[in-house]
């Protein structure tokens, strides 16, 4: 249930994005305004990733607030925080998928 609400909010955003032209939909979706992609959207896709991540690779020592931090985070300092706590409760193979995540 959590994954279909998400998915809503997600696509409700995007919809947003058009209306205020920070999106363009054709040919494809593009994004044409990095603010708004920061502010509205990178949140809900760091949300999804995490929503994917634990469907497919469970990890109950590491919180979501703490996963989500260091998805979203652009402050190197608070980065590296939240890093320690992330490498210390992951394999390499799922720190490589929440670093890509990241990016």
């Amino acid at each position: 249930w959590h994954a279909k609400k998400l998915l809503g909010k997600i696509k409700d955003v995007i919809e947003e994005g058009y209306d205020r032209k920070a999106l363009q939909s054709i040919p494809h979706l593009t994004l044409l305004d990095i603010d708004f992609y920061k502010l509205r959207l990178k949140p809900l896709l760091g949300q999804w990733m995490l929503e994917w991540f634990y469907q497919h690779h469970p990890l109950e020592e590491l919180d979501d607030s703490t996963a989500l931090w260091y998805i979203l985070s652009e402050d190197s300092e608070k980065v590296k925080l939240a890093a320690r706590s992330v490498i210390a409760h992951v394999s390499d193979d799922h720190m490589k998928m929440i670093n890509l995540a990241r990016d």
